[in-house]
């Protein structure tokens, strides 16, 4: 990517801060120097791989937490705005995103406006500087930066901060920082030997020279571990694999139980379209809404949940879900309670 001439760089700085400590265990006091060396290696990066020098240089906060940070900042160049937080919760991006639109409208000499963070709040500004012709830039850990944003922007205009060194990567290097996937649980050795279109105990018991009641034993552990479903067919019982969800698949389900523990008792479903935008995204903000989407409907595909339309007061149709309580990975993953609606 190539780009040259002034830039803006707006940082968020609670937003960083408290990255470091929620997302990767650092404690206050290491989350402070950490923040400020970050600071200082995403201003390297812009001058020298991007060609761009930040003329405008501001950090948003609420000091109170951090009373000498200001000063550091202030030796690098930066002005430290105080954002009083509410109620225990940063107002910083609100006041990040009233300074980038000023800038954005008033400063036509900035030719790149840059964020140092990666909050899913900056949606709606990153879509205006985009209207308007301005580039806009995005810095932040991997964890935390918005799929969203990241489809928004494209892949040359978001750089990953790597949370050991320190400093700006970018997506084409994220293969050689990835984390080390944790890796897959060992499967039982009877699962094995089910087919995919699934088998009887009476013909596994066969298969491998045991007694179906030992089978059947074996199959009732594994299905309270909800790695295969059991079913009466007539005088046999039918086994069949229960693929296990992925990381994101996992995430999914737990947010749809929670947004069904709290909304089916009193409503008695969960409207979709409100879920995909709140509770979802919070749960999986580094991938964007379509592939959420398709995440939550392979859910549904697994029969994990269940869709329907319903009709509001103006007889206008919307889909709502319900999280099918009995499912096995439903038990595992999610903690459903049973309820109904009230009245």
């Amino acid at each position: 990517m190539t780009t040259q001439g002034f830039g803006a760089l707006l940082i968020d700085y609670d937003n960083i801060y408290a990255c470091l400590m929620n997302q990767y265990g650092h404690d206050r006091s290491d989350a402070q120097l950490k923040s400020v060396e970050i600071v200082g290696n995403t201003i390297s990066h812009m001058t020298e791989t991007l060609g761009v020098s930040p003329i405008i240089r501001q950090a948003f906060a609420d000091w109170g937490m951090n009373p000498d940070v200001p000063n550091e900042l202030y030796t690098m160049g930066i002005r430290a705005v105080h954002v009083k937080g509410v109620r225990g919760k940063s107002s910083a991006d609100i006041e990040l995103s009233l300074r980038l639109q000023e800038v954005m409208l008033t400063r036509e000499d900035i030719n790149a406006l840059v964020v140092l963070s990666g909050d899913r709040d900056y949606l709606p500004i990153a879509q205006r500087a985009q209207e308007r012709g301005k580039q806009i830039i995005f810095y932040s850990f991997e964890r935390t930066l918005s799929g969203d944003i990241k489809k928004l922007v494209g892949k040359d205009r978001y750089w990953y901060i790597d949370p050991e060194s320190l400093k700006p990567f970018s997506e084409r290097d994220f293969v050689e920082h990835r984390e080390p996937k944790k890796k897959p649980r060992r499967l039982p050795s009877l699962i094995k030997h089910i087919p995919e279109e699934g088998a009887t105990t009476a013909g596994l018991a066969k298969k491998l020279g045991l007694k179906e009641d030992d089978i059947l034993r074996q199959v009732q552990k594994l299905a309270g571990d909800g790695l295969v479903t059991a079913e009466k067919v007539g005088r046999w019982t039918k086994v069949k694999h229960v693929a296990p969800l992925d990381d994101d698949q996992q995430k999914a389900l737990q947010a749809a139980a929670e947004a069904h523990n709290e909304y089916v008792p009193k409503y008695g479903s969960v409207k979709l379209s409100g879920f995909l935008v709140v509770k979802l995204a919070k749960a999986l903000p580094e991938i964007s809404h379509l592939d959420r989407k398709k995440i939550f409907n392979s859910l549904v595909e697994r029969g994990l949940v269940q869709l329907q339309r319903e009709k509001d007061a103006r007889g206008d149709r919307f889909l709502v879900f319900t999280v099918v309580e009995g499912h096995p990975l439903v038990k595992q993953t999610a903690g459903v309670r049973r309820g109904r609606k009230k009245g």
